[in-house]
């Protein structure tokens, strides 16, 4: 659910409505988005209070895992009274079939500071069923993530800045922002990300032939014409 709320503000009450000059006349909103959050019924609540670890969340549906490996409320806001804030936390699952899913689908809300969509940066892992997938050494196969247009792409991609870079092999705390990889040992994928969303792991995030990803425009290197993305990914209209 977004919430939205007017970013002016300051607005005065009753008779003194809405500037102190007692008016009343409707004053122009402006209104903008302030919070996402939501709940599930097959997902957990995590209250993380300001200084708090994100490190130990962590839910599981349908075979699959999801877990936080790093991450601190970085919060200093407070209400009225000065009590600070507490982040929650919050997970939720679709089980949904969908081309080149490796994983159940993983929703996380309730990260972001009032006012914004950008999170404290985490690192997010997700378990795998292996099946039929792209080779893992070339970064095609990892956590994804939806677009404005509903399709699957390379989770780093959402990123409030960061470098995308690809590791073979299990989490590192020094891996910055924008890092992701797998590790086929334990069937895992794991991405560095500073905002909430869907994910699930996911073929062709990225395609090794041509060193782009697929994108609602085709391919990001080459565009909608590109052979490498049809002959790797089916078409070039989906990650």
């Amino acid at each position: 659910m977004d919430y939205y709320a007017d970013a002016t503000g300051n607005f005065q009450s009753d008779a003194m409505w809405p500037d102190g000059s007692g008016s009343l006349a409707t004053p122009t909103f402006n209104f903008v988005k302030k919070e996402t959050f939501g709940y599930s019924l097959n997902g957990k609540e995590f209250p993380v209070p300001q200084g708090g670890s994100y490190s130990g969340i962590a839910d599981n549906f349908g075979g699959t895992t999801a877990r936080i490996l790093s991450g601190v409320n970085d919060c200093i806001g407070a209400d009225a009274f000065a009590r600070p804030f507490t982040k929650s936390v919050t997970t939720g699952w679709t089980c949904r079939h969908e081309k080149g899913l490796h994983s159940k689908i993983f929703s996380l809300w309730g990260m972001a500071d009032f006012g914004t969509d950008e999170t404290d940066v985490f690192a997010l892992e997700m378990s795998y069923h292996p099946g039929k997938c792209c080779d893992h050494k070339t970064g095609c196969f990892g956590i994804g993530a939806r677009n404005e247009d509903g399709e699957w792409v390379n989770a780093v991609e959402g990123n409030f800045e960061g470098t995308k870079q690809f590791v073979m092999g299990q989490w590192k705390p020094e891996y910055g922002l924008g890092t992701y990889g797998v590790d086929p040992y334990t069937k895992t994928a794991w991405a560095v990300l500073n905002y909430n969303g869907d994910f699930a792991v996911s073929d062709g995030i990225e395609d090794p032939g041509c060193g782009g990803g697929h994108g609602h425009h085709g391919c990001k290197k080459h565009g909608k014409g590109c052979n490498a993305c049809r002959g790797h990914g089916g078409n070039d209209k989906h990650h």
